[in-house]
């Protein structure tokens, strides 16, 4: 039960760090995906096609 717990909170902080890495990347594109605890739950849950995704969408909606 522990090593889940580690493992999801793992997950949860590298996934913070993902998107703070690619809004580093993207601000000079002006591409910001705002960071909140909805878009760390789909990139802890999905991993690279979630932060894909994310992406996606913001480029279909802005």
């Amino acid at each position: 039960m522990i090593d889940k717990l580690i493992k999801i909170s793992e997950k949860g902080i590298l996934a913070f760090f993902a998107l703070y890495s690619y809004n580093l990347l993207a601000q000079n594109f002006n591409l910001i995906i705002p960071i909140n605890m909805i878009t760390v739950l789909v990139v802890t849950i999905f991993d690279l096609p979630g932060l894909l995704g994310l992406i996606f969408l913001y480029l279909l909606i802005f």
